[in-house]
């Protein structure tokens, strides 16, 4: 995988222990902030992995589309469009002046699908589709139907069966063209499912910390009370999404995609610091990014932090990013 950081944020930056619970009034227990929901982590190549919350252990696995894909993007076609996987933006990459730019777009591919057709200032020709589909998912066994609602007989099938809970995921594809060059074509797909933020309380009673990887599928969770490491997984592509299985659906789930070398520095730190702390005492400052890879299906762009010893790059600059 081919990739590299942008540093596009240098005001402000916290430290790894600020995301630990490290307030003097008690919390909830992490036995008692998790009843049998499981988590499901997505990620960036279409995968689906159901987890018990506080063992870590691997309830299924899914197979689905990869989150984002952008085919036939050729590296001397310029500008180049970089979507997020996980929170649906659009950045483009060309050039301005003698120099390479990339910008973020000021609209999500959602919001562009539903404004489509538009053009933008540059010349682009925006024209976009959307499709829902539903699912009926058994959070037990990652048994997946494709519900359709017009088929009778299927819903009859389903309507006996108490434990599938109904997931619903959104494939939104925007098409581009340069109206100064038909030449230029650019198309961008993006998945994304539907759920509900997690509330206050729930939040707060959270129990674990979430840290994920820009370039892999490595997961990190720590205990937010503790900073102890409760289970650590590696699910080959990185995690874009997090949720609760919950009987209405699915819930958000919190993480924090972090650089691979400052996760490297992060698991060092679980496992040295003394008196029990794990990374509750740990001095990692981390620093807002932009991490740029990619994968089989085309360039992807993640927000990430990282640590003051990861190399990173301008936004403006005169070289090709790969």
């Amino acid at each position: 995988m081919k990739y590299l950081f942008v540093i596009l944020f240098l005001f402000g930056s916290y430290g790894v222990g600020s995301l630990v619970d490290s307030s003097g009034k008690e919390s909830t227990e992490l036995s008692r902030a998790f009843d049998d929901r499981p988590l499901l982590f997505a990620t960036l190549g279409g995968g689906m992995v159901a987890v018990e919350p506080l063992a870590g252990n691997i309830i299924w696995k899914l197979k689905d589309e990869p989150v984002v894909k952008v085919p036939n993007q050729q590296a001397d076609l310029m500008p180049q469009f970089l979507p997020d996987p996980r929170h649906g933006f659009l950045y483009m990459y060309g050039p301005r002046g003698d120099q390479q730019m990339l910008k973020k777009l000021p609209f999500t591919i959602p919001e562009l699908v539903a404004n489509a057709p538009c053009r933008s200032t540059d010349g682009i020709l925006y024209t976009g589709k959307k499709s829902d589909t539903w699912f009926m998912l058994d959070p037990l066994t990652g048994f997946r139907q494709i519900e359709d609602f017009q088929e009778l007989r299927r819903q009859h099938l389903f309507s006996g069966q108490k434990r599938g809970i109904y997931v619903a995921r959104t494939e939104y594809n925007i098409l581009m063209h340069d109206s100064k060059n038909q030449n230029h074509k650019w198309n961008v797909t993006f998945f994304d499912y539907t759920s509900l933020a997690m509330g206050k309380e729930m939040l707060n009673d959270y129990g674990i910390i979430h840290f994920t990887s820009t370039s892999n599928g490595r997961v990190m969770s720590f205990d937010r009370k503790t900073g102890d490491l409760v289970w650590s997984h590696n699910f080959e592509t990185p995690v874009v999404a997090a949720y609760l299985l919950d009987r209405d659906g699915l819930i958000s789930v919190p993480f924090n995609s972090i650089g691979d070398d400052t996760l490297d520095h992060i698991m060092e730190d679980a496992t040295t610091l003394s008196n029990g702390q794990g990374i509750k005492n740990s001095n990692i400052e981390l620093y807002p990014t932009l991490y740029v890879g990619e994968h089989n299906h085309g360039l992807y762009a993640l927000s990430s932090l990282v640590d003051k010893n990861t190399i990173t790059i301008s936004t403006g600059h005169a070289q090709p990013l790969y």
